[in-house]
């Protein structure tokens, strides 16, 4: 037979468990719905698109496409919140003064 004391710490113990589940319940909720995704990070690929490297430069960005893909599926960058890589690609074509014509697009 318990005594007085075992059922009141017992009902104190359920009514405490209950509680912290009742709470980490909510927390969670509301975690999910106040949370934003991290912006995206830019990385830059120069290339030649175009002049007689054109080819190179195509399949060049072709593999940096490819990998920003795979990156992304696989949940982004982990240590910035699960960010997604965007890809930004000049044309550097077959002289250098090309590029300093050519501005990349503004952030």
């Amino acid at each position: 037979m318990k005594t007085k004391t075992t059922r009141l710490l017992t009902k104190s113990l359920a009514a405490l468990a209950a509680g912290i589940a009742a709470f980490a319940a909510v927390a969670s909720m509301t975690t999910n719905v106040t949370a934003q995704q991290p912006k995206p990070v830019k990385v830059a690929v120069i290339v030649p698109l175009s002049g007689p490297w054109a080819r190179t430069g195509t399949l060049i960005k072709m593999g940096a496409e490819m990998a920003v893909d795979e990156i992304n599926q696989m949940g982004g960058i982990k240590a910035l919140g699960g960010a997604k890589l965007q890809l930004v690609s000049a044309d550097a074509g077959d002289l250098g003064d090309v590029l300093l014509r050519q501005r990349l697009p503004p952030r």
